[in-house]
Order: C-alpha cells, then structure tokens, then sequence
C-alpha cells in the first residue's frame, strides 16, 4: 500500500469532499481538527443525495471562518468510486442511485439490465485500484474533478485519497488512541470491500484487504432488498427485525466462509443472485433478517478475531456503512482481547469527507471532542422563521426546565438547538423527545413518523446513570457518545424505561455528559429531578425518508406535519396547545 498522502504541515487548512453515488459532503480540517461538516442531503433535503456537494463546500467555509485562499489542498475522499463515467456524466450519477436496487429486481426491465450490468462490471473493473485502467482513470480524474468545483477553489491542489484509507483516517485519527487495529467494511469502495490496518501514531499500514466478490455489506443490502427495503438505506430496518425472528429456523447455510485471513462466498451477486435467493422463499422475513445478523455477526467477528490475535493490538477502531449495523459493533466489543472499541460516528460513506482531509492532514490521534459541527441559528432567525408560520416566539426564563416539565407530563418534545450534529445519529441538537416509561408511546411516534412498527426508539442518558441502565460498557464509552453500538439493558431499565429496550432485550443509548453538550445534558438532569428517571426516548427530529431538519423552516414545517406536542427551537418553546 502507499504511504499516507501528507500536506506540508498537519496545521494546514483543507477541505475535504465526497462527491458519491450517495450521501455526499464537505468539511474543514485545520491544525488536525474538523472545523465544519456537512452532508448535502441536509442542505437540498433529498435522502443521501449524490453528485458534488456544492452546497456543502459553501456552508463548511463559511462554518469554519476558513477563507477559500487559505486552503492548500482539496482532498477528494475515494478515488474510483464513483466510476469516472458517473463522475463525468452528472446527470447519470443522479439517476443511477444505489437504493433503487437495480442488481436485485424481481422483474427487471431491458433499462434496468443495462443499469444493473455497468453498474456491476464498473465495480469489478475498479478492483484493482493498482491497474493500468486505474492509474489511467486517476489521471484524469484530476481535470474531470477541477471542472466541477466552485470557482473560489478550482485551482487549488487536488488529491485524491484511496477510498478505505480514508475510512480508516476518520477512525484512527479522531480515536484517541495512538496503536490501532483498524477494520473497515462497505458494499465496495476503490475495488475493496473490506479492509484491516496496523494504526500507530500519524502512519496507517494496510495489512489486508477482499475485493467485491466476498463483499458482506453487498450481501446485507442483496437481503435487504428480498425483504422488501431498499438497499444501502434501509440495512438498519433488518438489523431491527432480526430481533423479532429465529435464526435457526432457516435451514439454508450462511454463503460465507471464514477462515483466519480466507474469506469465501458461496453464492452470486447480480441478476445471477436471484436463483440462489429462492432457497429463501417460504420463510418469514423476521427469521430471514435474523439468520441474516446472526451470519453476519459470526463472519466479520471471525475476521476480527484472527487479526487480533495476529497483530497482538486491543483497541479496535471501525468505519465503512458495515459498521453502522449497532449489533455487530457489539459483537465485536464483547470480543476477548478487545479493551476499547471505537465507531466513527459517520460511518458510512458520508464521512469519507473528513475521512480524505484527515488522510491528508496526518495528526496525531486524539478524541473526537464531538460532532455538532454544522450551523446554529440566531434567536433573531428563528423568531422570523416562527413569526413567517403565525407561530409565536415565546422565551420562557428557563427554557430545559420548561421543555423537562412537559416531557415530565408524557408530552413529546421537538428540539433544535445549537450546532446541528454531523453524521446519521441526532444527538440532542435535531432530536425528538419523549418519555420512555410507556411501551404505548413507540406506537404514537411511529404514526406521527411514518415509521416502521418493528423499529425500536433509541435512549439517551445522563451518562453518570450509565452503568445503572447498561451492561459491560467499559471500553466502548466513546461509541456510546455518538450511538454507534447497542448494549444488554439492566432490569432497572427493562422496568422503569421500557420504552427504549428492543425486543431483544439491547438498546442504542446516547450517554450525554455536560462535557459533550451542556444544554441537553441540564435538560436531561431537570427531568431526572422532576421524575428520577435519567433517560429519555431520543429520535432523529424528521419524518420518514426525509433528512434530519438543519433550518428553523425544516423543523417548524416538521413540528406542524408530524403533529407533534411541543418545540423547542432555540430559545423558544412553542406548544401544540397554543396554536
């Protein structure tokens, strides 16, 4: 593998892009740290939208305070992936998205053939991202990318980061620790599906990769769609219904094998998939979902396991869509020889932005301080955002307190305050609040939604009651900031908070600490005055299949639709009641 990129000096100001198939972004990364974030469905408010982020490199330098001549470099966060024909075709990125599913539909029209051909045999052509077609590709990329950035930036120096290098950057550099055995997974990204590093100080060191064909995540999203979801956006849907179901109930063996560093699959992907796909049919798709997770879960820990033992490292970091499954990341941290367990928050493809900016940048490690890394909005521009609905911008003198006594009443409470978080988790600045003592409160969330009955709500709590509501979470504190792993819940919270326990008796918490965010963490403490009780139900503040809000109009328009009890928006809090 190739050393690190490296610009001259890790205070050096560079912006980072993702320009994907989906969820592409911007960021600032300055002196080592990440100034600004943002993906591009926030702004244009299409679910992971795709293409070039514009929006995103607009709003990151204005966030950062960095100006457009004090940028050294643009880095690029993969480098085939896009294939160049998407990357110079804009339109055709936009139409082929990869949640329409094209390799797996049942009855596929001549179009959908085509889609699903160049869309396969791209990803295999890129698997050597050493290949003559490769450097070829590479070369040009540099000119096909320049045309598309803004003008303020066109001819700034581009580097283009290898697509799991920069995963692998995200998590090792923002961990915290200074020697890592870093995996990432996705479906596949530069002719890589899954990768480990050997992570020490400011060099990463490739130690193995597999290609497409032995790809878990393509897998995950090849189920996915026979359940009936859309790949690459709804894998989270089947980790949910997996809890519901019976593995041992499908007869059919798992495709994969694992042995140490030999992974091997045993069926096909494509249209070919669909012969092997019947063996599936008569099972429920609880049972499915859950021989799927539990297949998943036994694999990846199985490649985990061996680079453990072969490298003799014990923190483990991880990145790539893979990891955003929340039961598989737990599965790994209750590994023997795992003493700390590291999720970049944006996992998935959305952070190979920060991903290639810190490839580039090479820190030394250290802590994520966090992620509310988007834009804040003045009291002045939400009460003209409030005043342009007929709503009245009302400012009680104690604005947690107020918001905690009606969650205290069982109301459900709307929150836009601050930063707007970066990543796929709302984290108490875009989330919607409710009490958790009430198993009946899902089912009125899920309605309000739009939302799958099947899907369990998330917890956030005060993290000094961490250890009375969750189970082992020691070395995996990190993870439990950002909602990146589930944990077994204690039988004090199966009883006082049964709201947030799945049915499998795990929940994703959020441990809020004044360290991470004082006015949700005051909020959080007022209601534990108020009740005893030291959890709330916290949800993403959206409808289903819409992005999280970022504006006041977003989470205003949100509020009225959804028919929600209350909101509180910055300074402000506006009640159903008086509207």
């Amino acid at each position: 593998m190739k050393p690190l990129p490296s610009v001259r000096s890790p205070s050096s100001a560079i912006l980072g892009l993702f320009d994907g198939a989906h969820d592409a972004g911007a960021c600032v990364v300055a002196g080592g740290r990440i100034l600004a974030a943002v993906n591009e469905e926030r702004l244009t408010r299409v679910k992971l939208q795709n293409g070039m982020p514009l929006r995103s490199v607009a709003e990151v330098l204005h966030l950062s305070g960095v100006r457009a001549r004090d940028i050294e470099a643009v880095a690029f966060g993969s480098t085939l992936t896009p294939q160049i024909y998407l990357r110079a075709l804009r339109f055709a990125q936009k139409r082929l998205k990869l949640e329409e599913g094209y390799f797996f539909t049942a009855h596929p029209t001549l179009l959908q053939r085509l889609t699903d051909y160049v869309q396969f045999a791209s990803s295999i052509t890129a698997m050597r991202s050493d290949s003559f077609l490769a450097r070829a590709e590479v070369a040009a990329l540099n000119l096909l990318l320049r045309k598309d950035l803004p003008a303020a930036v066109r001819w700034k120096p581009i580097r283009i980061v290898d697509h799991h290098l920069a995963h692998a950057a995200a998590a090792h550099f923002t961990s915290g620790q200074r020697a890592t055995l870093c995996i990432t997974a996705d479906g596949v990204g530069d002719g890589h599906s899954m990768t480990v590093c050997e992570c020490r100080g400011r060099d990463i060191q490739r130690l193995w990769q597999i290609g497409p064909h032995q790809s878990f995540a393509w897998f995950y999203a090849l189920i996915t769609i026979y359940l009936g979801f859309m790949p690459y956006r709804h894998e989270g849907k089947v980790v949910g219904l997996a809890g519901h179901g019976d593995p041992a109930k499908v007869r059919v063996p798992f495709p994969f094998a694992v042995n140490g560093a030999d992974v091997r699959y045993a069926w096909r992907f494509g249209l070919a998939a669909r012969e092997f796909l019947a063996q599936l049919d008569g099972h429920t798709r609880e049972d499915i979902a859950a021989w799927l997770q539990a297949g998943t879960e036994r694999c990846v820990t199985a490649v985990v396991r061996h680079w453990l033992q072969k490298t003799g490292l014990c923190d483990v970091t991880l990145a790539g869509g893979l990891f955003a499954n929340v039961k598989l990341n737990q599965r790994i941290h209750e590994l023997p020889g795992v003493e700390s367990l590291y999720v970049f928050p944006q996992m998935g493809d959305g952070g190979l932005a920060v991903g290639g900016a810190l490839a580039l940048a090479r820190p030394e490690p250290a802590e994520l301080p966090g992620v509310y890394l988007g834009r804040e909005y003045s009291a002045d521009e939400i009460a003209a955002a409030l005043r342009a609905r007929s709503l009245e911008p009302v400012a009680p003198a104690d604005l947690e307190s107020s918001a905690a006594r009606r969650l205290a009443e069982g109301r459900v409470v709307a929150r836009l305050a601050g930063r707007m978080e970066y990543g796929p988790r709302a984290l108490g600045n875009r989330s919607i609040l409710a009490p958790a003592t009430h198993p009946g409160i899902t089912d009125q969330l899920n309605r309000q939604l739009q939302r799958s009955e099947f899907m369990p709500f998330a917890p956030t709590t005060l993290a000094e009651f961490a250890h009375q509501c969750y189970e082992r979470i020691a070395g995996a504190e990190l993870c439990a900031r950002f909602m990146t792993i589930t944990f077994d819940c204690t039988p004090w919270t199966k009883r006082h908070t049964p709201a947030v326990v799945h049915v499998d008796g795990t929940a994703r918490p959020q441990l809020v600490s004044p360290r991470d965010n004082p006015s949700f963490h005051r909020l959080l403490a007022e209601y534990h005055k108020l009740t005893g009780l030291p959890t709330l139900i916290n949800t993403s503040f959206n409808i289903h299949e819409e992005p999280i809000v970022c504006s006041p109009q977003d989470a205003i328009d949100t509020f009225l639709r959804a028919r929600l009890d209350c909101l509180a928006i910055g300074p402000y809090l506006v009640s159903r009641e008086g509207i």
